[in-house]
């Protein structure tokens, strides 16, 4: 039973991280890939679920061949009872055969609940696990000091520390610094408490941090992480979980301060608008900003808070963190060091040591490693190049505007599927190929299965006639006739309901493999609209699929069984399929809610939101509970009225029988033969009865599952249309453009943009201007709205979209890696690959460096999401990942915004050699990794401002003129 769950809690790990890395799977063509890994592993699981279906058969008959066999001693010993005349009355036999019969039953109404009890105790062990383990650092703990004030003096002593999974690489190594008040100091560290140090101390205002309260140390600590994590609600109440308490003016003022106030109110909603895709990294940076703002914490840790952001609003916000970072202790890291500059001390920090300290002036006074690392991020100001016409690099040209309608065809009443049917029940057997010689040899025996109505009625008919035979002798020979009867029906029943139940389990499990890999199939196939709409959020997508497959596995097994008595509960059941889909729904939800909170656990410990949170699941799950409970009082309704209706019937049964005997008008066995098998019959209907919910739960998930399956995705079929060879010649051409859930904001305004095969681009200009929308059309998440988009001529949409992503590699902002090792995530989505282009394609992301120091090298595991690497180690990888698929197209979303100066220029240098003869579109906000693009192209509100070499643009001293100026650091 543990490792069958494992199976499925492995499989859904994988579904997990597809779903939530969605793009990332599209873009590298891996659907296949991940499609195969998750199929895999529910397969791994199939054995064991089939053993449980042979031991719950062979169990459940074995207590029937029992209850049988005491049936046919009963009758023995009653006719002995009769020979020696202990009595002389057949009815007291009788009497007691069918208070053995019934008390059996009632047994066996248990013993039905057995495995659910076997299930419910090994998911508790699970479960009681998780509840029972103490955290080392507890945020509910009421425990530890708080100080009434608190001055923001930080000093770390002698600091030791490594990750737990990587025991064998040590990240500090004998640290000691000190932060005085109110000073900024350039180093992040251990001070957010969600790791101890493993020697040494860390001291606020000279307590130990571990003797302080945890959740007032984390409420007087702000923190903003390189990768921004929002979660699934409205951007105000985003900002909000920094402090619970504040006011809407407190939010505005927070979101001002960090510039986000001007495209909160350009969103459908403001800042009542829900948080989805449709937000730049750079916008949701800036939210994460407000967020810890509006804390007015003492100890600010900003770890490249500014990362994500360009130029011109790195400069405000950075102005905003300056002035809130006066009065409180601000320890900075960044790899863009014109954010540092003004720090009051900076650290240089290598291989966990302390190498060089100062202020920017002293250390570039030094010249050493920190004076090479601003020297490698000057940017060129060059004016002698060549100057270039700008009608030679951007071409004007008079663009055919296509007829096409404001919203595309993917956000067209996208709510009406969840009102339409895609499937049932039938369609659940129609879907059963390849099983259904199982299903058919399942079925034959269940029918054989079922001589034990008949058959016991025929025995109970013969034995009570035996009883009124008056010869002594004959009786006894009678009866032992009887008992080998009843023991026969027993041996009976044990093998073909075995073989039965491993038959419809094999049928079921099979059939439940089938429709989960299809549904997951069809899910990563979908276009980018789908997983925008909050219907289909990741989180109820996982739940889905964790949940209906296994709901509509019962089919296999119940709807073949008791297939007699489908259509009579069919009418009733209208009333609790409602129910029922209510109830799915909001376990959805309270799935949802799940997943999201363990994937952003550390965000929402630095928040000290824990309690808020297990709050909003909490609350969740009691809704989920209210509707089980009405669905529970549904049911037990249907079963005392089942149970009240066959003591009703039976007893309608013996008066009409001791009616016929009176009158003579049948012999007294037909009478009981004909009563037993009403009464029994009755048994079995009332026990196929039982079965009404996983019918109607069945039903249901069935339609959620064939909803899912039977979806096309907008961008149509990834295989259908033209395999052309691809050179690489890129245009946009009067493309407009608008999220379906933002039809109100164009984000793409009658664009025009060419590049040619073999030039590389740079998109420059404000977060939210929409060049990351350009890479989304390319890779063609969403198809344009109207305008047309052309590759080599023709237009986008006619290619192959398989063959489109072949000839494409995208490295994104947020780098994306998958549970497996680090050579898998350099190879993914491709087979065959050799290990020389592999080694090629590591060291051309200049990835070589770190993976000696691993303890497996390529083949080191990098955990979920690649917990175990650095922001820089898996921006690194997720280049090579780009660089190994040697592309015709190559799309850069601050490909390098992760990396250190030093790592960064190494890396740029490759990508620079990558770039060779192929197109390139780079977004990047570090200036100084586009100004070597052959051309430079700046994006404001949709549409094209200025365009030209870096020489050109700096000569016009324009909008990007101000941007390099603005990112230029002062020697």
């Amino acid at each position: 039973m543990m490792q069958e769950m494992r199976c499925i809690g492995k499989a859904g790990e994988i579904a997990e991280e597809s779903i939530m890395g969605i793009r990332t799977v599209q873009a590298f063509n891996a659907q296949e890939h991940m499609t195969q890994k998750y199929s895999t592993e529910l397969s791994k699981g199939k054995i064991h679920l089939i053993w449980k279906g042979f031991w719950s058969g062979f169990m459940s008959s074995l207590f029937l061949l029992v209850l049988q066999a005491f049936i046919g001693f009963g009758f023995l010993y009653g006719g002995y009872l009769l020979k020696v005349g202990i009595t002389s009355k057949p009815g007291d036999v009788y009497t007691s055969i069918i208070t053995i019969i019934m008390g059996a039953y009632y047994f066996g109404l248990i013993s039905t609940h057995l495995m659910v009890l076997l299930n419910a105790r090994v998911s508790a062990a699970m479960i009681y696990d998780a509840i029972d383990r103490v955290p080392k650092i507890d945020p509910y703990s009421s425990a530890g000091k708080r100080p009434d004030t608190i001055e923001g003096r930080v000093e770390l002593k002698n600091v030791h520390f490594r990750y737990s999974t990587r025991s064998d690489a040590k990240i500090l190594n004998g640290i000691s610094l000190i932060a005085e008040p109110g000073k900024v100091v350039a180093l992040a560290g251990l001070l957010t408490h969600l790791y101890e140090p493993e020697i040494g101390d860390v001291l606020l205002d000279g307590n130990d941090v571990r003797t302080l309260n945890i959740d007032w140390l984390r409420n007087n600590i702000g923190i903003v992480q390189q990768e921004p994590i929002l979660f699934n609600d409205t951007i105000a109440n985003n900002v909000k979980f920094g402090n619970p308490n504040a006011s809407m003016e407190q939010v505005i003022e927070a979101c001002k301060t960090a510039n986000a106030h001007q495209f909160v109110m350009k969103t459908p909603k403001g800042y009542d608008t829900l948080i989805g895709d449709e937000l730049s990294g750079g916008q949701k940076q800036r939210i994460a900003i407000a967020r810890t703002l509006i804390r007015n914490p003492k100890v600010l840790l900003l770890d490249e808070a500014t990362s994500a952001l360009d130029a011109h609003s790195e400069s405000i916000v950075q102005a905003a963190l300056n002035n809130a970072s006066k009065g409180r202790t601000t320890i900075v890291i960044a790899h863009r060091l014109s954010t540092i500059k003004e720090a009051d001390k900076i650290v240089y920090l290598e291989k966990g040591n302390i190498v060089e300290m100062g202020t920017h002036e002293q250390l570039i006074a030094l010249k050493g490693r920190y004076f090479n690392l601003v020297e490698a991020q000057l940017l060129k100001t060059d004016e002698d190049k060549e100057s270039e016409s700008e009608d030679n690099i951007l071409k004007s040209k008079n663009c055919q505007k296509l007829n096409g309608s404001v919203r595309s065809k993917f956000s067209l009443d996208i709510n009406d599927e969840e009102d339409t049917v895609h499937g049932g029940i039938i369609d659940v057997f129609r879907n059963a190929q390849g099983n259904y010689h199982y299903l058919l040899i399942g079925f034959i025996f269940a029918v054989l299965r079922g001589i034990e109505l008949p058959g016991m009625s025929l025995s109970f008919g013969y034995a009570f006639n035996a009883l009124q035979v008056s010869d002594e002798h004959d009786i006894i020979k009678q009866m032992i006739y009887v008992t080998i009867m009843f023991i026969s029906i027993g041996v009976c029943i044990v093998i073909t309901q075995v073989i039965s139940s491993v038959m419809f389990s094999i049928a079921s499990e099979n059939l439940s493999i089938d429709l989960r890999v299809r549904s997951f199939r069809n899910i990563l196939y979908q276009d980018a609209s789908y997983f925008d709409n909050p219907n289909y959020s990741p989180g109820k997508l996982i739940s889905k699929l964790a949940t209906d497959a296994p709901n509509v596995k019962a089919v296999a097994i119940v709807g073949t069984a008791i297939s007699g008595i489908i259509a009579a509960i069919t009418v009733g059941s209208m009333y609790y399929i409602r129910c029922v889909n209510i109830g799915a729904a909001k376990a959805d939800e309270a799935g949802k809610i799940a997943i999201e909170i363990i994937e952003n656990v550390k965000t929402i410990q630095v928040l000290t939101r824990t309690r808020e949170f297990y709050e909003k699941y909490e609350n969740s799950i009691k809704q989920h509970k209210s509707k089980n409970l009405k669905l529970g009082i549904i049911e037990a309704i249907n079963f005392s009225i089942s149970q009240t209706s066959r003591y009703f019937l039976i007893s309608a049964c013996y008066a009409l029988g001791i009616y016929i005997i009176y009158n003579e008008i049948r012999p007294i066995r037909e009478v009981f033969t004909c009563i037993y098998a009403f009464m029994l019959g009755t048994v079995a209907i009332m026990n196929s009865a039982s079965y009404f919910g996983d019918i109607v739960k069945a039903r249901a998930s069935a339609e959620s599952l064939f909803s899912m399956i039977n979806r096309k995705p907008a961008t149509g079929d990834c295989r259908e249309g033209m395999e052309a060879d691809i050179s690489g010649n890129v245009e946009f051409e009067n493309v407009k453009f608008f999220y379906p859930q933002r039809l109100r904001n164009p984000v793409l305004r009658s664009l025009n943009l060419s590049a040619q095969k073999g030039q590389s681009v740079a998109l420059v200009g404000s977060s939210g201007s929409g060049k990351s929308t350009c890479i989304s059309l390319l890779e063609r998440f969403y198809d344009v709205n109207s305008g047309i988009l052309k590759i080599d001529g023709m237009d986008i949409k006619s290619l192959s979209l398989h063959h489109l992503r072949t000839q494409m590699a995208h490295v994104g902002q947020e780098p994306r890696l998958f549970s497996g090792t680090i050579k898998d995530n350099v190879t993914f989505g491709l087979e065959n690959v050799s290990q020389e282009r592999i080694d090629r394609a590591l060291e051309m992301a200049n990835a070589t460096s770190f993976l000696e120091k691993l303890p497996h090298n390529i083949d080191t595991e990098v955990g979920e999401k690649g917990s175990q690497l650095s922001g820089g180690q898996k921006q690194r990888i997720a280049i090579a990942r780009a660089i190994i698929r040697n592309p015709k197209i190559l799309l850069l979303d601050e490909a390098t915004s992760a990396l250190d100066s030093e790592s960064e220029k190494a890396v740029q240098e490759s990508l620079d050699r990558a770039r060779e003869g192929r197109t390139t579109i780079i977004i990047a906000h570090r200036l100084s990794s586009v100004q070597n693009a052959d051309l430079i192209v700046f994006v404001d509100n949709g549409k094209v401002r200025e365009s030209g070499t870096h020489s050109q643009l700096m000569s016009r001293k324009g909008r990007y003129y101000n941007l390099i100026q603005k990112q230029t650091l002062a020697m």
